[in-house]
């Protein structure tokens, strides 16, 4: 049975054993949001929307010196995450377990391209 309030998919559905909450509870603000949107960019309908705010939040994570936490049972669910994703989106998540907004930023710019290509094509 689907809980779109205690565990929704788009925040279930990634099968490395951890939901969102897990990781980003455990973050500053910014970089909670970054992985946040980042994680759900393909299950809510509009990748664009959600690649442009985990963007919006890189870029307040840099301007602040946020820091990924990313020890014990964060760096685990960073390193799942890496392992989980292909391509761009892998690139993604190992900048931003660095904490390397610089690249993270660029990363999703070109995400972001992808995925307005695809929807052209479509």
């Amino acid at each position: 049975m689907i809980d779109n309030i205690n565990h929704p998919q788009h925040y279930t559905g990634r099968d490395i054993g951890h939901e969102c909450i897990d990781i980003t509870q455990c973050q500053t603000f910014c970089v909670g949001n970054v992985i946040k949107y980042l994680w759900r960019y393909k299950d809510k309908g509009n990748p664009i929307e959600d690649l442009k705010k985990a963007r919006w939040y890189a870029r307040k994570a840099a301007m602040r010196h946020e820091r990924t936490e990313n020890s014990g049972k964060c760096g685990l669910i960073i390193r799942k995450l890496v392992a989980s994703a292909t391509d761009l989106e892998r690139a993604a998540w190992h900048c931003i377990g660095r904490s390397d907004w610089h690249l993270a930023i660029e990363t999703i710019n070109r995400m972001m391209k992808k995925e307005e290509d695809n929807a052209q094509a479509v």
